[in-house]
């Protein structure tokens, strides 16, 4: 298993380990000589962002983006620009609130980073418990059957075309595409 971390020191720490024996290794980081390394970062981000979209659990959220894009072609482009417009500000949003969580969890002392959920097993387990649920229920074991003021309520919220709700959109698309990135990134 591998672990890596920054030491304030400039040193990266490697270790090793085979569940028996642990070596450990020191990589000592010299000043960059190169002053474009933000535009590099940009670049890979950027195409990361690209590879990112044909992941199994990117792609079937771009499809239904699409499918509700389609939708609109009656409506003038105003109103698609709008709705746009509130889709990416709802995904830049949670992303915002994602890195706002992990700086505070930093900031009170705990070693976490991008995906660092999937590496506690009690959130796997809960995860795995979670999708046990809708696997039977969607091969029929049982049905889970909302109350119907919930579903009218849910309806009545999906059925407008508003900011608010393509901005919730947004949210919910960055919901189900996060878990692909933190193996990716």
């Amino acid at each position: 298993m591998h672990y890596y971390y920054t030491h304030p020191s400039k040193k990266i720490f490697l270790s090793l380990s085979d569940q028996e024996n642990i070596e450990e290794l020191e990589i000592k980081l010299e000043k960059s000589r190169s002053t474009n390394g933000l535009i590099i970062y940009i670049f890979l981000a950027i195409l990361g962002g690209i590879l990112l979209n044909f992941m199994p659990c990117v792609l079937p959220v771009l499809s239904l983006k699409v499918y509700s894009f389609i939708q609109l072609k009656e409506k003038n482009t105003t109103i698609v620009k709008r709705n746009c417009l509130a889709i990416i500000l709802g995904i830049i949003f949670s992303f915002l609130l994602l890195a706002l969580i992990i700086i505070l969890l930093k900031l009170f002392g705990n070693q976490v980073g991008w995906g660092f959920q999937f590496q506690n097993y009690y959130f796997l387990i809960f995860l795995a418990l979670i999708i046990l649920v809708f696997a039977m229920n969607l091969l029929g074991f049982f049905e889970i059957i909302l109350p119907g003021k919930f579903l009218n309520f849910i309806n009545s919220k999906s059925s407008k075309d508003n900011f608010q709700t393509n901005f919730l959109s947004g949210l919910f698309a960055t919901l189900l595409a996060t878990p692909c990135s933190a193996p990716f990134l």
